[in-house]
């Protein structure tokens, strides 16, 4: 059988802190990890339940290390002289690093969900990369499985609530169809001495 050959187009890629791609096929999601001996996976897209983007603080606070070692770093070689150029370079090197973390909007965990499994990009660390990723796999996911209804997206969320109990069915609950409210009843009108005489022969009527 001739297999169809496939165009990939790159989603994100290796890093420093990352052996790990993924590249977006016709059909597909190819996840390609390791870096002498290479493992790849493909996630279907009409298979992929949730993209998953959870904040994390692990940017934000190596940022602020960064920085905080970086600038007294850089002060060295205006107060020492000459002698202290290496360390004003590495204050440097460090100060970048922690603006560029800041740039990104902080860390994330971003990872791909399945009925079978959930697989995390480790090569998208920050939420700008992240809302890059996710438009773009969305948009292949849509194609895949279509657009889906506020019903369909309410049921899916709503669906795993009472599996969960006190955790999660407790609070969310999926909100019942809301009917049509009761008319308040206002209060009864005013009404003046001519009239209630009129309406209410037995009743003295009052002499202005």
């Amino acid at each position: 059988m001739d297999l169809k050959p496939q165009k990939y187009r790159k989603l994100c890629g290796r890093s420093s802190m990352s052996v790990q791609s993924a590249h977006l096929g016709e059909d597909h999601l190819l996840i390609v990890d390791g870096q002498f001996t290479e493992f790849s996976k493909r996630l279907y897209y009409s298979d992929i339940e949730a993209i998953l983007v959870c904040p994390t603080k692990g940017g934000s606070i190596l940022a602020l290390f960064l920085c905080l070692f970086g600038i007294p770093m850089m002060l060295s070689l205006p107060l020492g002289g000459a002698d202290y150029v290496l360390l004003f370079i590495c204050g440097v090197v460090f100060s970048l690093f922690g603006v560029a973390i800041m740039l990104g909007k902080g860390s994330v965990l971003f990872g791909v969900k399945t009925a079978v499994q959930t697989v995390i990009l480790t090569g998208v660390k920050t939420r700008r990369k992240a809302s890059k990723v996710e438009v773009r796999l969305a948009a292949e996911i849509e194609k895949a499985q279509g657009a889906l209804s506020v019903e369909e997206l309410q049921r899916s969320i709503y669906k795993d609530a009472d599996r969960y109990g006190t955790r999660v069915g407790g609070w969310s609950k999926q909100p019942a169809a809301s009917s049509t409210p009761t008319p308040v009843q206002g209060p009864p009108p005013i009404r003046s001495a001519e009239t209630a005489s009129a309406s209410s022969p037995g009743e003295p009527k009052l002499n202005s």
